[in-house]
């Protein structure tokens, strides 16, 4: 009969364990889903403070969700980004590393490694990791984070100058945007950039055709014409965007284009006297561009610059031929084109407002 109370005691013993086991189980997991829900409040206000491009706050928020919930790869890469956006690389880099050797092909992963090989001037290495991230695997619908991320490398190569390279993306990005306006107008500007103002005249003129008042859409159609040196097709989208658009700019883009028309040594119908005589007028403002700048900013070997504008001056100076032929004209506008060669060589390609006309012009002879 002894044997029975122990039995029972036992099996109270074995119960109340149980019961202990399971409440601890129970405890443990309540404070697991506590500090998960915690570790995810604060990686919810880090993505908020990060879109404001407030960083510094958002690192702190980033970093307390990666502290609660180490094993989480977003709290890990987020938090990698944001010390990199505040310039904080050498902590970032292992962070970011460490998440895209997880999950290698993983497109946020790959865009925050680029933005940290920008951070660090990087900037081939960030091209690779963008091409990565554009052709990476993304949660959910994933065209607009390709865009976006495409548009953010063209920036960079466009901030480097790097047109061919632009040109290049832009044009793959042109058979994925579809008719978002807001992205096609945005992808034509960038083609003015890149130089490509031909292929940007036929974005605008899309975004013209199926909203004939949109004024934005008519503007930037006369920029790329212009830049196309189609005065008069340029002059067109100017006035319908004045029709639908206030502002002083289409009234200076306006008188641009009449100082560029009176320039203009191409039209076929202009006989060779005119041409002569624009083509002086467009030697003498040449001239006397290249001797401002040279005046304001002495080169070390100024002799090739002087050469030009000794020689320059000497063709404005002489007589003009008792027989002007286009042969003639086409000998003035090549010195011109040596004096505008050699202002781009010493003082760079960056041009004034008041130079734009006289580039406008140079530039279209040159094509």
């Amino acid at each position: 009969m002894n044997g029975i109370p122990h039995l029972r005691m036992v099996v109270m013993l074995s119960v109340i364990a149980s019961a202990l086991l399971a409440a601890d189980r129970f405890l443990a997991r309540t404070e697991t889903q506590e500090l998960a829900g915690e570790a995810e409040a604060a990686y919810r206000q880090g993505r908020s403070l990060a879109k404001e491009h407030r960083y510094a706050s958002a690192v702190e928020s980033f970093r307390k969700a990666h502290s609660l919930r180490r094993e989480n790869p977003a709290y890990e890469r987020e938090l990698g980004g944001a010390l990199a956006a505040v310039g904080k690389t050498m902590d970032a880099e292992p962070l970011i590393m460490e998440a895209l050797d997880r999950r290698p092909t993983e497109g946020v992963a790959n865009l925050a490694a680029a933005r940290l090989m920008v951070q660090e001037g990087r900037n081939r290495e960030a091209a690779s990791f963008f091409h990565r991230a554009i052709y990476g695997t993304w949660n959910g619908a994933n065209g607009n984070q390709r865009t976006a991320t495409r548009f953010e490398l063209i920036e960079l190569f466009a901030e480097q100058k790097q047109h061919q390279e632009m040109l290049a993306e832009l044009i793959s990005l042109e058979a994925e945007t579809g008719n978002d306006v807001a992205v096609r107008k945005r992808l034509a500007r960038l083609l003015l950039v890149a130089g490509a103002p031909a292929r940007a005249v036929t974005v605008y003129q899309q975004l013209a055709d199926v909203d004939s008042q949109d004024g934005e859409a008519l503007m930037g159609l006369g920029e790329a014409e212009l830049g196309s040196g189609q005065y008069h097709a340029a002059r067109n989208a100017f006035v319908r965007a004045a029709m639908h658009t206030r502002g002083a700019a289409i009234q200076a883009r306006l008188q641009l284009l009449d100082t560029v028309t009176s320039l203009d040594p191409t039209p076929r119908r202009l006989t060779s006297t005119e041409k002569y005589r624009r083509s002086l007028r467009i030697l003498e403002l040449t001239r006397a561009d290249l001797d401002q700048l040279a005046q304001a900013n002495p080169p070390n070997d100024s002799g090739e610059i002087q050469t030009l504008l000794r020689r320059a001056e000497e063709i404005g100076a002489g007589h003009a031929p008792a027989h002007v032929s286009n042969e003639i004209a086409e000998q003035v506008l090549s010195v011109a084109e040596q004096l505008w060669a050699a202002r781009i060589r010493w003082f760079g390609s960056a041009t004034r407002q008041d130079e734009e006309a006289l580039r406008l012009i140079l530039e279209r002879i040159a094509a």
